[in-house]
């Protein structure tokens, strides 16, 4: 935690405050829950939900500053997945990361409500990003069948499509949200 302040705090210096911050690391992969390490599943949610936490609560105080200062709202915009909405085969650790960073928004949300913080995340689907190569290996015995139920019929988003939707929501289109989660998947959830 430390080291995330120091970090937070070195890019609020260099860039003469914070107003816009998005927590996008994330990390995961398929197993049989029987079969997760205990390593593997704290590595997860300590990079997917309590990175999340961490870098929000150092930049809070800055997103603050830059709201007293100059009346701008900052916004938190945090990374969660359709696996955090609905659950997947074979990724406890991930989903249940995923479902902790939808319900810390909520929550980061409701708090800093009117007080010159938005936050809200994005829900994305299958996106063409270095994280689904870590998905691509599937536990052995796994059920083919169930992969498709998870599956987009149509292609994965382009990192661009979904950074566009970053760049919405924390920009002055966005200023009536907070606390939703957008849901950017192909169809998976609907």
């Amino acid at each position: 935690a430390s080291a995330v302040q120091k970090v937070v705090d070195k890019a609020a210096k260099a860039l003469g405050g914070l107003d816009i911050v998005c927590n996008i690391a994330g990390i995961g992969h398929f197993a049989n829950s029987h079969e997760e390490t205990p390593e593997w599943f704290d590595r997860i949610v300590s990079v997917n939900l309590n990175g999340t936490f961490y870098v929000s609560r150092y930049a809070l105080p800055h997103l603050l500053k830059t709201h007293q200062q100059t009346g701008i709202d900052g916004v938190i915009v945090n990374t969660a997945s359709t696996s955090g909405l609905m659950g997947a085969p074979w990724s406890a650790a991930y989903c249940a990361s995923k479902g902790g960073v939808v319900n810390l928004t909520r929550a980061l949300a409701y708090e800093y409500r009117g007080k010159g913080v938005r936050v809200n995340a994005i829900a994305p689907g299958g996106t063409n990003t270095n994280i689904v190569t870590s998905f691509m290996n599937l536990p052995e015995g796994a059920d083919y069948k169930l992969m498709g139920k998870i599956m987009t019929p149509m292609d994965q988003a382009e990192p661009d499509e979904m950074a566009n939707l970053f760049a919405f929501i924390a920009s002055n289109e966005g200023r009536y949200m907070t606390g939703s989660i957008v849901v950017l998947d192909g169809g998976i959830t609907c």
